[in-house]
């Protein structure tokens, strides 16, 4: 039961995670054509370039399409930013600014769902992997015959890992197939 909540869990977030960083992607896109497009209209309006020097042109970061995966540090330092001549271009436009709890838990990507949820699913399968073999006394009737203990720790390291792998494994490669 535990492995079947885990992969469903991890299922239904990893393919989310791809939907909302699929969208972003899109957004972003959008984002800058529209400031492209802008950018075109503001310059076929000025007459001089001591006009585009004090107004200034807008810039925005390109969209990266690995960012469908991570996000990285976008949301925190911001995607805009004006040049003009008398300043320094700084970026703005952070969703930390305006959301504090973005800079506490992130975005909802790949990064976020591993470093996250997996280590407390990872706490959850080894947490009495042996102290509950040894509660239930599966472990000493283990111990009684010919196994050494090297080789049941490596089983239970390896058991661990394949009950973390193919939760994480089987809907990330579903959801790059989509």
């Amino acid at each position: 039961p535990a492995f079947i909540a885990t992969f469903v869990l991890c299922a239904g977030l990893i393919l989310l995670s791809f939907y909302t960083g699929l969208r972003n992607y899109s957004d972003q896109v959008a984002e800058v054509q529209m400031t492209k497009s802008l950018n075109r209209e503001a310059l076929a309006e000025t007459t001089s370039y001591r006009d585009v020097g004090g107004k200034g042109i807008q810039a925005t970061k390109p969209a990266r399409p690995m960012g469908i995966l991570v996000s990285g540090l976008e949301n925190s330092l911001g995607r805009h930013t004006t040049i003009t001549m008398h300043s320094n271009p700084s970026m703005s436009g952070s969703k930390v600014e305006g959301n504090p709890i973005f800079a506490l838990f992130g975005n909802l990507d790949l990064m976020f769902i591993v470093k996250t949820v997996l280590s407390l699913l990872a706490i959850l399968f080894t947490y009495d992997a042996i102290s509950g073999d040894k509660e239930d006394g599966t472990l000493r009737l283990t111990l009684s015959h010919a196994v050494p203990r090297d080789t049941l720790i490596l089983g239970k390291m390896i058991g661990g890992l394949l009950c973390l792998m193919i939760p994480l494994s089987v809907p990330v490669l579903f959801g790059v197939a989509m």
